[in-house]
């Protein structure tokens, strides 16, 4: 991408990117929940989901320092084969998971590998037979089924099976709301909802653009240290929450913002016809051209853009380059001057702060841990690419949303699907704090919506099982 000519060369290079972190994105926290030990399962991928964010943290930065460089983007680009180069040389000294080495009958092996991960002790004899037990188990379940008629492949498997079918159905729904919830409006177009919230230099926007990364990689210690304490599902529920009260303050912003949009007083070409600057940047093909003086914007025309640079407008008084600055004369190609432009910034802010201990680390860590083996590729691969479609979908509609319900209903919409999130979230995700991946498929027995407190875990190298006796009878 960064030695790219043209923008096809630039397009393959995406897809390629794109397969891999999808890739990644699926094996990655099953690596890690295959191998962790259960009372640090859930804060090591959510770990992961840390570095994640740092990241991007990193990525932003870059940009912002390569922003005013000649052909900046190249190196932008480029510089991406640094950690790409140094996960390869890592990933060569990774072992196979035990519960994998298990499933292919190599159980030596995944006896070596669990010392490895543990040490040696009387604890990793113990974890093996209890991962060969549970997987003879689901091994004769399935003949049995296969003998009697009901076999099939892993997908005609898991929809036959109650407590799998349920534990897809709620990985699906973590991806899904993870994404409806509207956070690539804020990660991918942070820098454009700055702007449009009345942020005039580009430069700018785009340095204010990396405090979300920050704050995101700052909340991600919030659910590192609380995971193993309060639980998964407490803070799911909380962080979906938070994000739709954030979504409201957004939504909210963008409405003052536009009640209070300057007036086109002076006539501007017949497309571009508006009666305020809202009216005329929602057109999608316009910007707004105005005096910006000491007592605020006034002689304000709505004037056509040029789609490829929009320094100036394509036609009007604001065409001529040299005569901006002059007079107080502005093009504004995408915002509108507003009182209000820190109230949309304050709501991103705060969306993002609430936003990643939960909704952005939980769906990871929930996802990884609560298929059985025998389906544990299938669903993660499943719910990954669920989360990938809707982040796709959002991706692609919000700039057509917000020119056909305003960006004040872009946020509320996204804020009702959170709300709507939170009450599948109550209802169909229960505590996986303290439960063994073998155990799982008792714990998607129990009744929608009666999800028991977890104890912690102990801190003993072998928890005790999990005791579905006792959460029924509580």
């Amino acid at each position: 991408m960064a030695l790219a000519g043209g923008k096809e060369v630039l397009l393959v290079g995406r897809l390629v990117v794109g397969i891999a972190v999808g890739l990644s994105s699926m094996a990655v926290p099953m690596y890690v929940s295959e191998s962790a030990p259960v009372a640090i399962r859930g804060r090591l991928v959510t770990l992961t989901a840390s570095a994640i964010t740092l990241g991007t943290l990193v990525a932003s930065l870059v940009c912002g320092a390569l922003s005013g460089v000649g052909e900046g983007w190249r190196w932008m680009l480029g510089l991406g084969v640094v950690p790409a180069v140094l996960q390869l040389v890592g990933f060569t000294f990774m072992p196979e998971t035990p519960r994998f080495l298990v499933s292919r009958g190599r159980d030596e092996q995944a006896r070596q590998v669990l010392r490895r991960l543990r040490g040696d002790g009387a604890h990793v004899q113990h974890e093996y037979e209890t991962i060969k037990a549970d997987f003879d188990a689901q091994e004769a379940l399935l003949r049995e089924r296969a003998a009697a008629g009901g076999g099939g492949s892993v997908l005609t498997q898991l929809v036959r099976e109650p407590s799998t079918r349920r534990a897809l159905f709620a990985g699906c729904c973590l991806q899904m709301f993870q994404q409806v919830s509207g956070v690539n409006t804020v990660v991918y177009y942070s820098a454009s909802i700055i702007t449009l919230a009345g942020v005039r230099e580009a430069s700018m926007a785009i340095w204010l653009s990396s405090i979300p990364n920050l704050l995101s990689f700052l909340a991600k210690f919030v659910s590192l240290a609380l995971v193993e304490r309060a639980g998964r599902r407490p803070i799911l529920l909380w962080s979906a929450l938070g994000p739709a009260l954030a979504l409201l303050l957004l939504g909210a912003g963008f409405q003052l913002s536009a009640s209070a949009s300057p007036a086109v007083s002076v006539a501007g070409p017949a497309g571009c016809a508006a009666s305020t600057c809202d009216a005329c940047e929602r057109a999608g093909v316009c910007g707004f051209c105005f005096q910006d003086l000491a007592a605020g914007p006034v002689n304000g025309s709505c004037l056509p853009i040029v789609s490829s640079y929009n320094s100036s407008a394509a036609a009007g008084r604001c065409a001529d380059a040299a005569a901006l600055g002059v007079d107080g004369l502005t093009w504004a190609p995408d915002w509108c001057p507003t009182d209000y432009a820190w109230l949309p910034i304050t709501g991103m802010f705060f969306y993002i702060s609430v936003y990643s201990p939960g909704l952005g680390a939980m769906p990871w860590t929930i996802t990884s841990e609560i298929f059985p083996l025998w389906a544990r590729s299938t669903c993660i691969s499943i719910t990954t690419a669920v989360k990938w479609f809707f982040n796709l979908l959002v991706s692609l509609t919000f700039l057509t949303l917000t020119h056909a319900i305003t960006r004040q209903g872009t946020f509320y919409l996204f804020c009702g699907c959170t709300a709507v999130g939170l009450v599948v979230f109550f209802m169909a995700v229960p505590e996986t704090r303290g439960v063994r991946l073998e155990e799982m498929p008792a714990l998607f027995s129990q009744p929608w919506g009666l999800h028991a407190p977890r104890r912690a875990p102990s801190d003993r190298p072998s928890p005790q099982p999990y005791d579905n006796k006792a959460c029924d009878s509580s």
